[in-house]
């Protein structure tokens, strides 16, 4: 493997792993989803308000959760499953 490409697998990994790591803190009940409340509750630890434009943003298939895909924006919105 080329050093340059172990470099970039490195570098995605370590992402993956710190927004693993972000969303798992966000999942306060550690159901594998986040939900309105959730991710609520960090706005306002963030000293922000979170709109109802930005939770049906992140929640596109509506089921009152956000799951990993979903908090990515993967193109696999609305799959089922995904848990964190």
């Amino acid at each position: 493997m080329h050093i340059s490409h172990a470099n970039d697998l490195l570098g995605s990994q370590q992402q993956q792993t710190d927004t693993t790591a972000v969303v798992q803190s966000i999942d306060t009940d550690k159901d594998g989803r986040i939900s309105k409340a959730e991710l609520a509750e960090t706005f306002i630890k963030l000293g922000r308000e979170m709109t109802e434009e930005f939770w049906l943003e992140s929640d596109p298939d509506g089921d009152g959760y956000v799951t990993y895909q979903e908090f990515l924006g993967s193109d696999n919105k609305g799959r089922s499953g995904d848990e964190l």
